[in-house]
Order: structure tokens, then C-alpha cells, then sequence
């Protein structure tokens, strides 16, 4: 089933997204949707595994529909520029337990990865050797 991720997620009347999801933030005592998204294994912080937090641990992206639409918005939701390159299946070894995405489908007019179509939090039928990979131009 393919959902936004918006929508597995309340929302308030003031349109913010409060945190109850997540047992704790990476960095904070408040998550922001930056700091919920990272790449790592690259070669700074502007390139590697596309990496989420979720439920109080850091998952991957299955790279299944994993295109340049989908790696823009990670790019520019990181302050990172724009998608250099994407690879099909990653050289930069084995993420973090679990796939938290896969099926991934943003159209780039998202203002945030939670806002792109997606199957539901945790299913997915990949493995590790599909995790999404992103080079963004650092810009």
C-alpha cells in the first residue's frame, strides 16, 4: 500500500508535525525534519546513504523507484544543492537495520521528504545491498 508520509503522521491545527513518533531526537530534545534525514559513507556531508529517523533509530531507503526527483529533494532538504548522481545499488556497504522506506515516489515539488508517496513505514522487500544513494553538488 503506498501512502504520503504526511499522513501517517498527525498533524496540528497550526500545520507543524509534532514529534510523538519519535522516542527521541538524534541531536535535541526537539527533531526537526532536517535533522531526521542524513546521508553518510560518502565523501562529506553532501553525499552517501541516504539514511531516515524513525521510532528512535536510524533506517535506510530502499532504492526501488530511488530516482533524481527523490534525491533533489534530499539534496535540497539538506542544504546540499541539487542530485549530482544516484547509484542503482550502493558501494558503500551495509546501512543500519531497518529499511524504514522503499517505494519512495516524490515528484520534486515537495517541500519535504515526509510529504512524498511512499509505502508505509517499515515495509518494504528489499535488503540492504538496494539502500538509496545520493551525491549532491554541495552547493
Amino acid at each position: 500500500t503506498i501512502h504520503s508520509l504526511q499522513s501517517l503522521i498527525s498533524i496540528d491545527d497550526d500545520g507543524k508535525v509534532p514529534n510523538i513518533q519519535f522516542v527521541e531526537c538524534p541531536n535535541s530534545s526537539t527533531c526537526t525534519e532536517r535533522e531526521k534525514l542524513h546521508v553518510v559513507g560518502g565523501r562529506n556531508e553532501c553525499s552517501g546513504r541516504v539514511e531516515v529517523w524513525h521510532r528512535g533509530s536510524w533506517g535506510t531507503i530502499c532504492d526501488d523507484s530511488w530516482d533524481l526527483a527523490d534525491a533533489n529533494l534530499v539534496c535540497r532538504q539538506l542544504g546540499c544543492g541539487f542530485a549530482m548522481s544516484t547509484l542503482g545499488e550502493t558501494a558503500l556497504g551495509k546501512g543500519p537495520e531497518p529499511i524504514w522506506l522503499d517505494q519512495l515516489n516524490c515528484r520534486g515539488t515537495e517541500s519535504s521528504l515526509w510529504e512524498c508517496p511512499a509505502k508505509a513505514w517499515g515495509e518494504h522487500d528489499c535488503d540492504h545491498k538496494e539502500d538509496a544513494v545520493v551525491y549532491c553538488s554541495g552547493e
